[in-house]
């Protein structure tokens, strides 16, 4: 489960829906980069428009590969952890930022067959703003050429700071594991792009497509640890243990269902 860009101005974006500070903020996804288009493309934005302040990861130098994060404010334009994607590999990607001190910035990174994070702190000097945009797959600046050639998948959102420990339980999952300030959650679910759109978390941020997205396979992760197997009763005296299973699942109308299998 993951959303595609691969032609100009192709891209989500939503105006509507409410948004929150970017301080506190703990935001997190999957990014696989398929084409090295040899020019800037943006994966996640959130941005104070016109032409305002943003927050953003996206690859700044124009090379193709390089992604960073970046936050400008007025004057004040600060980047954190730039990288060299591999092509055709899944990474996952988060950011926590708690005010402008130093150090408040923390970036975050793992491969999918790596078991523990690059990090990376910084500051983000520019005061907190709360956006009126967000876009995934294309960059607020150039909406026709600035896209990500790749796919992106479980995009997270908390107004608040998700340690390290959280961060990795939220790698290996699609489903959140933290709900508590949970401000957004886009799955991506493989159920055709006007499902993909829609924000399964308590807020209802749904996105708007431009363009003609696809959906594709996402990275190597599950959707969620609560698959459970017990044992029930036996029906009768002498009778063999029954194994059932539990599993939760989203409807297509967002809810977290309870199925018997």
């Amino acid at each position: 489960m993951a959303v595609r860009a691969d032609a100009n101005s192709e891209y989500l974006n939503r105006t509507t829906g409410g948004f929150y500070s970017t301080s506190p903020l703990s935001a997190c996804f999957w990014a696989n980069l398929i084409t090295d288009r040899n020019v800037s493309g943006l994966g996640w934005m959130i941005v104070l428009t016109p032409g305002g302040d943003y927050l953003t990861w996206y690859n700044a130098s124009g090379d193709g590969t390089t992604f960073l994060w970046e936050h400008a404010v007025g004057a004040a334009l600060d980047q954190l952890g730039s990288f060299n994607l591999s092509l055709n590999t899944w990474y996952f990607f988060a950011i926590t930022r708690n005010g402008t001190g130093a150090g408040g910035t923390i970036h975050y990174r793992r491969a999918a067959t790596e078991t523990s994070f690059t990090t990376a702190s910084g500051t983000f000097s520019g005061a907190a703003f709360t956006p009126n945009d967000e876009y995934v797959l294309s960059n607020w600046y150039d909406l026709v050429a600035g896209w990500f050639a790749g796919r992106i998948a479980a995009l997270k959102q908390w107004n608040a700071i998700l340690t390290v420990d959280e961060l990795m339980q939220e790698s290996y999952y699609f489903s959140p594991i933290r709900w508590t300030n949970l401000q957004s959650w886009h799955p991506f679910v493989n159920d055709g792009i006007t499902q993909a759109m829609l924000d399964f978390g308590p807020n209802g941020r749904n996105f708007s497509q431009t363009g003609t997205l696809t959906i594709e396979d996402g990275p190597p992760i599950i959707w969620m640890p609560s698959r459970r197997k017990f044992w029930s009763p036996a029906p009768a005296i002498g009778a063999p243990e029954q194994m059932v299973a539990i599993r939760q699942e989203v409807t297509s109308g967002g809810m977290i269902g309870r199925r018997w299998i």
